[in-house]
């Protein structure tokens, strides 16, 4: 959550007009985050959980019912297109697009760490 609140502020202040000397300080800070936060992904679900219902809910996130809200929403659209977008034009225009992309992607990664314990019955 702690880089979800840095991508999402850096997001934010990217979608208000400034001008190309805060885009300069702006790219690297997005594009570390998102790195970043590739990593952390790769971590949390590559990891040996210590219960059942943890593999449970990782497997119904990466090859479940959210599997391709995960690889579609979260992965590409939420981290590795805006990653492309910003490095490989950067622009106050791309940079626009990789915040708006940004910002759906961390949408859905919520939504998707919210929902999916949940349907994993208790008993």
């Amino acid at each position: 959550m702690l880089v979800h609140s840095l991508m999402a502020g850096v997001a934010v202040f990217v979608l208000i007009p400034h001008d190309a000397y805060w885009m300069r300080i702006l790219l690297p800070i997005l594009s570390g985050a998102l790195i970043f936060n590739l990593l952390t992904m790769v971590t949390e679900l590559t990891i040996t959980h210590p219960t059942k219902a943890a593999k449970t809910v990782v497997t119904m996130i990466t090859k479940g019912q959210y599997k391709k809200l995960f690889w579609i929403g979260v992965v590409l659209v939420g981290n590795v297109l805006p990653l492309i977008v910003i490095n490989i034009v950067p622009s106050i225009m791309t940079l626009s697009i990789g915040a708006i992309l940004v910002l759906a992607g961390i949408y859905v990664t919520e939504k998707i760490w919210i929902e999916a314990p949940q349907r994993v019955p208790l008993a």
